[in-house]
C-alpha cells in the first residue's frame, strides 16, 4: 500500500467531515469537486475506480437530448443543451470535440417534417450555447458528405453538431478537482452500510478492498450516488425503486469504417443509433434494453452485437464494415428512475434528488452531459431538518476544471507501428503519467482508465498489456509475482468480457 493511501485511509478513520459521498461515477465525482471547492471538507468513496462503472460506458456525447423531444421533455433538453454548451466551453477544444451530425431524411412526409421540426426546435431552445449552425440538406449533398449511406429512400437530411467528450478522463479530472480542493478519495473502497444513531445517518462502514481491513467514516451529511447500485449499501427502503437500463457500444478502427462526421440511423425498431467519429475510431451505439442480472457483470451479448451491427450493414452498404473489424465493444447501465412505460427507452432521462428520513440524501438519473446541474441540485438539498441552515449557505461553485491535458486512446493505435524502443519509450512515458494520477491500484485501472484503452482487441494489444505491466510495476514497486498476478488477472478479466464479442468477429466456420 502507498504511502498516500494509508494516509487517506487514517484520515477518514480520524476526522469528521462535512460530507460523504459513496460512489465515485460522474455524478459522485460532480457533487465531491463543488463541494470542496465551495469549502465543505468531503470524502469521495468508490467500490472500484474512479469512472469504471456506468460513466465509462457512455456514447462520449456531450448533447442535448433530439429524441427526447418527441416525448415532450422540452424542459429537460433545454437544460441539457445550456449545461453541454456551458461545458465544451469550459473544458476547451482540446479536450471538448464539436463535431458535426447528420441525420438522414427517409420516409413518410409527416415523419420527415416532424424531425425537420424536431431539430428547429432543437436548435431555437439551445439559443445563445449553440455549437454550430443547423442545415437542411439535400440528398446528394447528403451523400456527398458520408458516400457509404444506404441511398434508398433517401429525401435529404440535417446537419447538426454536439460535443464529444473522453467520458472517463472527464470522471478523473474531477475527481482530481476534489483532492486539489482538499477532498479525501479513495477507490477500491467498498461501502458496506450506513451508520445511524437515532435513526440519523451520520456517516457509513466500508472496506478497503486492496488490505481487507474495515472501518468507518463519519460526517453531517451523507450523499448516495452508486448509481444502480444504490440500494445495494443503502438498503432498498432508503432510495427510490431503479429500473436499469444496458446500453452496449461498438468500436471500429476509423481506417475500416472511414467516417468524416456523425450519423444518427434508426434501427428497424426505430431507436436511434450512432456512429460517431472519436478521434482515431468509430463509436457506434446504443442498445437500450431492461437489465436485471449481475449489475457487476455486464457484458456485451450476441444479440447487443447483432443488433448493432446489422444497422450498421444496413446504413452503410458502401462502407463494406464486418464483424471481424470490431477492435472493442463495451456495456454499461443507466440507472433509470422506474416509471410507466413499456420499454425502457420511454423511461423519463431526468434526474431526482430524494432525501430519506434518516438524512440520507440519494440522487439518480440524468445523463452524463447534465453532472454539474444534478451535482448543484443535489447539493441545495443537504442539510438536515435539524440544521437551521444548508451546509453551503451560498450555494455550490461550477468545478473550475484544471485544464490537464487528456491524452485519450488514439495513442495506444500510434504505438502498434513503431519499433521497439520507440514504443518502449512512448509506452513509458505515458504510464509514469498515468500512475501519478489519482492512485490507480490495478493494472485494470491504468489500462482501462488513465490510459483509456478503446481497442482492446487488436492482435499487438496482448503485447502491449506486458510493456505496460513491466512500467506499472517498477513505478508502483511491484514484485515480479505480483506484475504477473496483475497480467493474469487483466486478460482473464479481458477474455471474459469481450467472450460474446471473440466469439461474433471470428469468421464463420473459425475460432475465436
Amino acid at each position: 500500500m502507498s504511502a498516500d493511501r494509508a494516509g487517506r485511509l487514517q484520515r477518514l478513520g480520524s476526522e469528521t467531515f462535512d460530507l460523504i459521498v459513496v460512489g465515485g461515477g460522474i455524478t459522485g465525482a460532480a457533487i465531491a469537486a463543488q463541494a470542496a471547492q465551495s469549502g465543505l471538507a468531503t470524502a469521495l468513496l468508490e467500490e472500484q475506480d474512479f469512472g469504471s462503472g456506468t460513466s465509462s460506458a457512455s456514447s462520449k456525447m456531450l448533447h442535448g437530448g433530439l429524441r427526447y423531444l418527441e416525448h415532450g421533455k422540452i424542459k429537460l433538453v433545454k437544460e441539457a443543451l445550456h449545461e453541454r454548451g456551458r461545458l465544451v466551453r469550459r473544458l476547451g477544444t482540446a479536450r471538448a470535440k464539436t463535431i458535426p451530425f447528420l441525420l438522414p431524411l427517409r420516409g413518410s412526409s409527416s415523419r420527415r417534417l416532424q424531425l425537420r421540426f424536431g431539430t428547429w426546435l432543437y436548435q431555437r431552445l439551445s439559443g445563445s450555447l449553440a455549437l454550430g449552425p443547423r442545415s437542411v440538406l439535400s440528398p446528394e449533398q447528403v451523400l456527398q458528405k458520408v458516400p457509404q449511406l444506404r441511398s434508398e429512400g433517401l429525401r435529404g437530411g440535417i446537419e447538426y453538431y454536439e460535443g464529444v467528450v473522453d467520458d472517463t478522463f472527464l470522471v478523473l479530472e474531477l475527481v482530481h478537482e476534489a483532492a486539489d480542493a482538499g477532498a479525501v478519495v479513495l477507490n477500491h473502497a467498498n461501502v458496506t452500510g450506513p451508520l445511524l444513531t437515532g435513526g440519523r445517518i451520520e456517516g457509513v462502514a466500508f472496506r478497503d478492498l486492496l488490505s481487507g481491513t474495515e472501518s468507518t467514516v463519519r460526517a453531517k451529511s451523507v450523499v448516495n450516488a452508486a448509481g444502480v447500485w444504490s440500494r445495494s449499501w443503502a438498503g432498498e427502503s432508503r432510495s427510490p425503486p431503479m429500473r436499469p437500463s444496458k446500453g452496449v457500444h461498438l468500436v471500429f478502427r476509423k481506417s475500416s469504417f472511414p467516417l468524416s462526421e456523425a450519423v444518427v440511423m434508426e434501427a428497424e425498431d426505430r431507436r436511434w443509433v450512432f456512429a460517431l467519429p472519436y478521434g482515431s475510431l468509430v463509436v457506434v451505439g446504443t442498445t437500450d434494453t431492461d437489465y436485471d442480472g449481475d449489475y457487476r457483470r455486464v457484458r456485451p451479448q450476441r444479440a447487443d452485437l447483432e443488433y448493432l451491427m446489422s444497422t450498421v450493414e444496413r446504413e452503410f452498404p458502401g462502407a463494406k464494415v464486418r464483424p471481424q473489424d470490431i477492435v472493442d465493444a463495451y456495456a454499461g447501465l443507466r440507472p433509470l428512475l422506474a416509471g410507466q412505460g413499456d420499454t425502457t427507452s420511454e423511461l423519463s432521462r431526468e434526474d431526482l434528488v430524494y432525501v430519506d428520513p434518516s438524512g440520507l440524501v440519494t440522487t439518480v438519473g440524468g445523463k452524463l452531459t447534465t453532472h454539474a446541474a444534478m451535482a448543484r441540485r443535489t447539493l441545495d438539498r443537504l442539510g438536515p431538518s435539524s440544521r437551521s441552515r444548508p451546509l453551503v449557505p451560498a450555494g455550490p461553485k461550477e468545478p473550475t476544471y484544471s485544464g490537464r491535458p487528456w491524452p485519450g486512446s488514439d495513442w495506444l493505435l500510434g504505438t502498434f507501428a513503431l519499433e521497439p524502443p520507440a514504443r518502449q519509450a512512448l509506452v513509458r512515458s505515458v504510464v509514469q503519467e498515468a500512475v501519478q494520477y489519482l492512485g490507480p491500484c490495478t493494472l485494470e485501472d491504468i489500462i482501462d482508465r488513465r490510459l483509456h484503452a478503446l481497442n482492446r482487441l487488436e492482435e499487438s494489444f496482448d503485447g502491449l498489456i506486458e510493456e505496460i505491466s513491466r512500467t506499472a510495476a517498477e513505478l508502483l514497486e511491484w514484485p515480479e509475482e505480483e506484475r504477473l498476478h496483475q497480467c493474469q488477472n487483466y486478460r482473464e478479466h479481458l477474455r471474459e468480457y469481450e467472450q460474446e464479442t471473440l466469439r461474433f468477429r471470428a469468421p464463420k466456420g473459425g475460432s475465436a
